[in-house]
């Protein structure tokens, strides 16, 4: 009989149990879908590094696991004040409370049920999503997979049974001790409003505008950390006094259409909420700001590749290194489709990295500039498939990373010439391909010149590269560094040569791939990009689910709300307020409060963004602003605010429908 009278319920009230199955099927989901990454053998098979680096995901699930347990559970209590009328009625008819705990557990189990079904259903399309992301940043071929991870699938039952099993615990002991009158009456408790501490919170709200000021003033980090969070804080517990005492004061803005109903609606409930709107907006905050970065981060795809364009490239700082090992092992393997042995030369001058220093574009440079013959650099391009360079007798040319490109045009409009041994050479021009310049074919920048014109340099360090017969991989890196390689003092960067060098890792960038032995597609640059992935997913899953919760806790607040203002609208009825006005008035009033807590946020988050972003893109050669990351990030967040919203806005106009 309860589990009939249990489904009955949930069939005739699950519009009003909107907000509560959306949530949960999208924890759900996320939930399914990151733990599906974390068995599936495409991604793990991607890179020896990616199973160890999963832990790291296993690590931010169990913290998501908590913050969903509190998420439910505060839904969970939502839902019981809701049908509190309800419970009340039926200890009314006598029925016991064990029997109505036995039933709102019936009812949970099966909106749970409902609800992981769409989760699971929606999560398996994110994972395809993710695979299909992940994929792509491997370069790698994307086969959709139809069907479940078993693994992952009783992973997700296990956290999601744990946690209704907790909440529902909780729930059922909170329902065994209530009484009727509590109920009964849920629905009448009001707030009041609070006016008598408007000195009080104009004094907090002039002491968050100075912890913002303090901390724009670019303090020390730790500081402006605690300058933020204060800012935040102080600015919602102090902002309803103010508005108070303005609106007050405001006889205009006060009595103009139903703009005194709204301020009575939403003031006590700011009044009451500071520290929660303080909360949520520190958890938009830190919402935007890791979506951010996250967004950042997944733009480094080709700002990788173009540390490692050549299928293998071995440096030694060996002036003489001949490379017989491995060319015998590349030879016996059938790897090489064509290779060199060449020198990058040392020259008498800096004046050309004196450019990018000038420039203030940061990096590790040689201490002198760093020459190629136009031979091996035609040999070079042959190697990644680009057109031969032909350079006259007095001519040169600058190969640049791109991030350097136009400090050295601008240079050459002023500076067209090179001496090299008394004689001079014009610049034909400066080319910005992909090279290989941390570090191995010069840092940040080569001048290309004539074979001749190096015959009295000597050799600052030797360099081998190749093109593969298939596509080089991580076993082809492992053998090189593990087998071939046995002697360290000859192949370490600070190996034996016969003078000091300080060796050069190019313009500095976010992160630095370099290593004596460069493999395309299976060394550094593998082990970057599966960090990436993960650090990447682990912080979009806690960011969605941050804004989740958020969304959610405003919401809640909302409709749990919604069952007292039915009256209140309803005496606008009789005044004469049309329901067209009405509907407008709700939404205006439901917008404010959505608007209200993620204002400041937006504000601070990008402000953040913008500086955190400029580090990102330094010494990159990726085509995006400061705000290119920060954008694409507000669009996905307010796509799940609008999601919630009009959710709510719905539910709202369904309470309070007459």
């Amino acid at each position: 009989m309860l589990t009939q009278l249990a489904y009955r319920n949930v069939k005739r009230s699950i519009k009003d149990y909107f907000i509560y199955i959306i949530t949960i099927t999208i924890v759900v989901s996320l939930m399914f879908a990151f733990n599906s990454m974390m068995f599936s053998d495409m991604i793990l098979g991607m890179n020896s590094h990616m199973t160890d680096y999963m832990f790291l995901l296993v690590l931010f699930s169990i913290i998501v696991v908590i913050i969903i347990a509190w998420l439910i559970n505060y839904m969970t209590r939502f839902m019981l004040d809701k049908r509190s009328k309800e419970f009340g009625t039926y200890l009314l008819l006598g029925m016991e409370n064990k029997k109505i705990s036995k039933l709102f557990l019936c009812e949970n189990i099966l909106l749970g049920i409902i609800s992981f079904i769409f989760g699971v259903i929606l999560g398996s399309f994110i994972f395809q999503l993710l695979t299909a992301v992940v994929t792509a940043f491997f370069g790698k071929d994307f086969n959709i997979v139809i069907g479940f991870d078993i693994k992952a699938l009783l992973l997700t039952i296990l956290y999601y049974g744990a946690i209704m099993f907790l909440v529902t615990l909780k729930n059922n002991r909170r329902l065994k001790k209530m009484k009727i009158c509590d109920l009964l009456y849920v629905d009448k408790k009001n707030d009041v409003i609070k006016i008598k501490n408007i000195k009080k919170s104009c004094v907090m709200f002039v002491l968050s505008l100075i912890a913002g000021i303090v901390a724009l003033k670019g303090a020390p980090v730790i500081v402006t950390l605690i300058c933020v969070v204060f800012f935040i804080y102080s600015f919602y517990m102090g902002i309803s006094g103010v508005m108070v005492m303005v609106f007050s004061k405001s006889k205009v803005l006060k009595y103009k259409k139903t703009n005194i109903f709204l301020f009575r609606q939403l003031s006590s409930k700011i009044n009451t909420m500071g520290f929660t709107m303080g909360t949520l907006a520190v958890l938009f905050t830190l919402t935007l700001l890791s979506s951010n970065y996250a967004v950042g981060l997944s733009s480094f795809k080709d700002e990788i590749e173009q540390y490692v364009p050549f299928d293998v490239c071995i440096s030694v700082l060996n002036q003489d290194e001949k490379f017989e090992d491995v060319s015998a092992y590349m030879d016996e393997n059938d790897w090489i489709k064509e290779s060199i042995v060449y020198g990058i030369y040392k020259g008498a001058t800096s004046t050309y990295t004196d450019v990018l220093v000038a420039n203030e574009i940061s990096g590790g440079y040689f201490q002198y500039d760093t020459y190629l013959k136009v031979s091996d650099y035609n040999v070079l391009r042959r190697l990644l498939s680009l057109d031969e360079i032909t350079l006259s007798d007095n001519e040169f040319l600058i190969h640049a990373v791109s991030s350097a490109s136009d400090s050295y045009i601008q240079y050459i409009e002023k500076n067209p010439t090179m001496d090299i041994d008394n004689i001079t050479y014009s610049c034909k021009g400066v080319y910005s391909e992909n090279f290989s310049q941390n570090g191995q074919n010069g840092a940040g920048f080569i001048l290309v010149v004539p074979d001749e014109a190096v015959s009295e340099m000597e050799v600052y360090y030797s360099q081998y590269a190749a093109s593969t017969k298939r596509e080089s991989n991580e076993k082809l890196y492992k053998n090189l560094k593990n087998y071939i390689l046995q002697d360290a003092d000859k192949w370490a960067s600070s190996g034996h040569r016969d003078y000091e060098i300080d060796h050069g890792m190019g313009i500095d960038s976010v992160y630095m791939i370099y290593d004596n032995i460069m493999v395309k597609n299976g060394g550094l640059d593998y082990e970057v990009k599966a960090a990436i992935i993960t650090v990447v997913s682990s912080i979009f899953y806690v960011a969605l689910v941050f804004a989740c919760v958020a969304f959610t806790v405003l919401a809640v607040q909302q409709l749990s709300d919604s069952a007292k203002y039915k009256y209140r609208y309803r005496i606008l009825n009789q005044l004469g307020l049309y329901e067209k006005e009405r509907n407008q008035l709700v939404f205006k009033q439901l917008l404010i409060y959505f608007m209200f807590p993620i204002v400041i946020p937006i504000i601070v988050s990008f402000t953040i963004s913008m500086k955190l972003n400029q580090q990102l893109l330094r010494g990159t050669q990726l085509e995006a602003t400061t705000f290119t990351f920060y954008g694409a990030t507000l669009i996905l967040f307010l796509v799940v605010y609008s999601i919630y919203f009009v959710a709510t806005y719905v539910g709202f106009k369904r309470n309070i429908s007459l």
